[in-house]
């Protein structure tokens, strides 16, 4: 499940999946990606329940969230 809560200053983020996209669904960068890019919001909250993913779809999470 990727779920994003914009809750006007503050953007949370909620990664309960695998990260990167599978057979079975999961969670892209590229979803990640846009929904930052998306807000206006000065404040990021991420929370990561994940079973474990692509380590290539991690990092690129992490740079996105670094450089928001």
């Amino acid at each position: 499940m990727f779920q994003a809560n914009d809750r006007g200053d503050t953007l949370e983020l909620l990664l309960y999946d695998d990260i990167g996209e599978g057979f079975f669904g999961g969670i892209s960068s590229k979803e990640v990606v846009e929904t930052i890019s998306g807000t206006s919001a000065s404040e990021i909250r991420v929370r990561i329940n994940s079973p474990g993913g692509d380590v290539f779809e991690g990092i690129a999470i992490y740079n996105a969230l670094r450089a928001a």
